[in-house]
This record gives C-alpha cells, structure tokens and sequence, in this order.
C-alpha cells in the first residue's frame, strides 16, 4: 500500500494488521496472490523508509501522481519517503480491494482510510488507490500509481450545497448565450400555433375548392373497391398537401434551423429527406386510411370507439417498426467504436436487464448539430442509439448521463405506459370528431360531403383533430414531462454521473429555454427545463456526495459548485 508524501514517514506496527488480514483473505489465482504480497512488502519498506527495498519493488519507469498534481518519478518518490518529516499513522482501514491480472499486467484498487496525528492533532483522509504492476523476469514491480483523495461524508456535504451547485452551473451560460436560446424556443410557441393555422388553410383550400370531392371522385372512377378508393384519395392528399405546406415546411425546418446555427445540411439534402418522408407516408397512410374507414363503415353509430381502438393499434404497429425500418431511411447505423466508453454502456445495459448486445451510432451531424440518443424496442427487442454529435461533443460522463435517462424509458416501460393516456386522449379526440363533424358537414353543404364514411370529409377530420390536440397542449405535454422527470431519476441512478447530467443539460440549452416560470414550464414545455434537471442532478448529488466515484470525479474533474 502506497500513501502520498505528507502520509509517508513513522508508521505504527498496529497498521500492519489490516494488511496482513488482506492477504491472507486473497483467494485469487497466484498472480493475485503474489501482488498481494507485494502490496504487503511496499508497505513494510514505507514503514521502515527502506530506499533499498523500494528500488527493487518500483519498476524504473515507475511514476506516481496524486490528484492532479505534477507526476512524480521513482528517485523522487523514494526520497520523499524516506527523507520528509511525516504525519504518525495510527492505523489503516482498506476496502473496496481488488486486484485484476491480465498476462504480466496487474492492476490493484483500493480504499485506504488513513488515522493519523499531525502536529500532535487527529485526523482522518480516505484515499482512493489504483496501482499498476509488471511482471519482469518472473517478478512483480510497480509501474505506477495514483491517488485521489474521497473526502468523508460529513466533509464533503459541508462543502456542497445543490443550490449553489445549480447556480454555479447555470452561471457558465453566457447571457448572449441564454437569450439565443430563449429566443429559439420562444419562437417555437410561436409554431405551434402557425403550425395549426396552416394546416386549417390548406384544410379550407381542400373543402371550400372541388379538390376533395373531385380527389374522391377519382377514386370512385377508377375502381369499385371502396378500399382502394379511400388508398388513392389518400396517396392523393398525401402528396398535395406535402406539396401545399413545402413553403411553411422549408422555413420550419430549415431557413429557421440555419438562422439559429443548429442544421448542417443543404437544401437539397433537406428536400433529399422530405422526399424520402414523403414515399415513407404514401406507403403507410394510404393502407391505414383504408383499413380505418373500413372500420367505421362497419361500427356504425360507434365507429369513434373502434376509430381510436384501430388507430392506436396502427400506432402502436409504427413505434415498433420504426427504429429497424423507419429511421435507418434517414441515417446510418453503425456499431459504436470498440472502447471504455462502449464497455460502460454495455455494463450499464446488463446490469439493467436490457437485452443488447451492441451499441448502435448513426450520423445525425449530417442533418443537425443536436445531440440525441434513444433506447427503442417492443416485446422483448431493444436498440441503444445514439447520434454522432452526442458522441463527438458531449464527455465520456453527458454520454453515460443521456443514455442511463434513455435507458428509463425503456426499463420503466414508458412505450407500453404512454399508450393508456394516448389511448384516452385518441378516445376522447374521436368522440369529438362524432360530435362535431356532423354538425359541420351539414352546416357547410356546399363542401358536398356525404357522411362520415366519405372519404372527401378527410380534411375536416383532420382539421377538427389538430384543434382538439392544440387546446390539449398543456395536457400532452405533462404526460410526456412526467415521463421524462422519471426517466431523469432512473438515469441519475443507473449511470451515477449528475454532473455530466448537468453537462448534458446545458448542451441542450442550444435549442431549450433554461429557466422557465413555472407556468409556461406546465403550459408549453413538454421536457423539465434545463435548471430543474440540473437542480435535481445536483440534489440528488447532494445526497450521494460520500460516494467514492462522486468524490473521485469532484477531484479530477473540480466541476461547478465544488468547493476546492
């Protein structure tokens, strides 16, 4: 066992106890064995400041660091055991010990709880230990070392308090930064309300024109098939009211994406994917619209119950498709590179009972600059994948935060869950398009739709349905809010990093308002805003900063709101 040069010097014969249990406690293979009683010699030259003995047990390579102070090489180091006037040890706890062999390579870690006296006073510092050995000539000598000191529990909550841990971290974003952002988002209320007045336009061009009625009489002409009437006037919709909202689309989605430094791609690659959206709608709406109106020219006066049975099945059926045979369309998935980072993510998958055995990427930088990443799969099948930006900007520790949350989704079966309150809701809808599509088909004659099994009647119902769904914004987005606050808790947990959480947070404050009041964050915000995850990452480090891998990260890494 090795301690940093304000611990080296006089060391009581008691310290010598643990260790001695400790090695005869090792159980391991030989090698283990042997490093063991390595372990055990250094500690005894350490305690007769033996310089002889050390030379032969330090490899000539050998350097040892502590914290983040300046490496130190094997001359140095023997002189700073043997020639510093140290603090008396009265005794050493370990735990936490393991020793892992690999050929000639060892590794050894551990937790040292040193009690000592300095300047006749007590105190107590807890070092987290990994020692590295190579195996020479048939004998073990130490490569290298490092030491990183775990404050106590008691210390370390005195100096951390989440409030200002929080706003610490919120203080790193530049006001300029924050007003982009705010800007960003802002607008988007914004379009969600154009969103919905377009679509009413083009809804009104279709009715108050001949163009749904001529669209249905089309279909009627080709084929007697209602079926394939409803396929083609569907196929027909699709592609002109793509064509009718491109305009609204190409600012939405991209002159306002470039504007605010968040889309990496050219127009014609943005309208590359849009047709791509567009053949992907005309090959799954035309079937659903058919097997829908089928439906409801069976139900009868209850067709809007079976509607939104029917229509959940249909939805249900593309969330499972969708992340095999949907976005592969869009991006290229690969494996993630072979690394630590991999080998962590992998781990956190098992140790959640997550059946996969690979991790995917896919190259969303060609498209925009957000990072993203999801865990998708129904009835058994899972999928871990995350975008290339997240990989290419964000820490090893945002990557293990954002995927521990996605991660919560999937364990907490959030897919299966959503589907009660979407079910409800589509229920609901559908009760309303009953109540109100009559009235306004017969109130607007001229539009010359039939019943509700006229296919002609496809914009009203669409329409009726987007301003059904707009007033229940607040609603829509507290289920999804909801979820996410659970899905954050889980990451936290799963992952153990709230500070790459926190550092997560604040990338996505590129395209999020940070600190909302509280009713526009119950209103319009469909995520917590960027302050309460932070908030919550840091409360919940608040209540694990004893932890040695918390206390370890605080000392490598001296994150915002850390006190030094």
């Amino acid at each position: 066992m090795k301690v940093r040069a304000s611990l080296l010097g006089w060391i009581g014969v008691c310290s010598l106890a643990p260790w001695s249990m400790v090695v005869a406690a090792t159980h391991g293979s030989d090698a283990e064995q042997q490093l063991g009683k390595v372990e055990l010699d250094w500690t005894t030259a350490e305690i007769n400041r033996d310089s002889s003995a050390l030379g032969r047990l330090l490899d000539e390579r050998f350097v040892s660091t502590y914290g983040s102070e300046k490496p130190v090489g094997k001359e140095e180091f023997i002189r700073s055991v043997i020639g510093t006037d140290a603090d008396r040890i009265l005794s050493e706890e370990l735990s936490d010990q393991t020793i892992v062999v690999a050929g000639d390579t060892g590794v050894v870690t551990e937790i040292d709880t040193v009690h000592a006296l300095r300047a006749g006073a007590p105190y107590t510092e807890v070092l987290r230990i990994t020692g590295t050995y190579v195996k020479r000539d048939g004998r073990w000598t130490a490569l290298a070392e490092h030491l990183v000191p775990v404050p106590s529990v008691a210390a370390a909550t005195a100096h951390f308090d989440a409030e200002k841990a929080t706003a610490a971290y919120m203080a790193t974003l530049s006001p300029q930064a924050r007003a982009r952002s705010d800007r960003y988002f802002e607008g988007g209320y914004w379009l969600m309300l154009w969103d919905l007045l377009v679509g009413l336009g083009v809804a009104a061009v279709l009715l108050y024109t001949p163009l749904s009625r001529r669209m249905r009489d089309f279909g009627e002409r080709v084929t007697r098939h209602q079926w394939l009437q409803i396929a083609l006037y569907a196929a027909l919709y699709v592609v002109l009211t793509t064509v009718l909202t491109l305009p609204w689309s190409a600012y939405e989605g991209f002159f306002r994406e470039h504007q605010y430094g968040m889309s990496n791609q050219t127009l014609f690659a943005w309208l590359t994917d849009e047709f791509k959206a567009l053949v992907l709608t005309l090959i799954l709406v035309p079937p659903s619209l058919a097997v829908l109106y089928a439906v409801v020219r069976k139900s009868s006066r209850n067709w809007w119950l079976w509607g939104a049975v029917v229509s959940m099945v249909l939805l249900t059926f593309q969330t499972l498709i969708s992340p095999t045979y949907l976005e592969p369309v869009f991006n290229k998935f690969y494996p993630l590179a072979e690394g630590p980072l991999k080998q962590q993510l992998l781990s956190m998958a098992r140790a959640n009972e997550i059946p996969v055995q690979q991790i995917y990427e896919f190259d969303a930088s060609k498209q925009t600059t957000k990072m993203s990443a999801h865990v998708s799969g129904l009835l058994g099948s899972a999928q871990v994948s995350l975008n290339d930006n997240l990989i290419n900007r964000a820490a090893p520790e945002e990557v293990k935060a954002v995927i521990g949350h996605e991660m919560g989704h999937y364990v907490l079966n959030h897919e299966y869950k959503s589907l009660l309150p979407a079910g409800i809701i589509v229920a609901v809808g559908f009760a309303f398009l009953s109540w109100s599509f009559g009235r306004m088909s017969r109130r607007y004659a001229s539009w010359g739709i039939r019943d509700i099994t006229d296919v002609a009647g496809l914009p009203l119902l669409v329409a009726l349905f987007s301003v059904y769904l707009f007033v229940l914004t607040p609603v829509l987005n507290t289920v999804t809010r909801n979820m996410e606050i659970e899905a954050d808790a889980f990451g936290l947990n799963a992952a153990r990093e709230p500070d790459g959480f926190a550092k997560a947070a604040l990338h996505v404050s590129e395209y999020r308002k940070m600190q909302p009041g509280p009713l526009e964050e119950f209103l319009l915000f469909d995520h917590p805003s960027g302050w309460n995850r932070i908030h919550r990452a840091m409360v919940w480090k608040a209540e694990n900063i004893g932890a040695a891998d918390i206390a370890s990260y605080d000392a490598t890494h001296h994150p915002p709101g850390t006190a030094p």
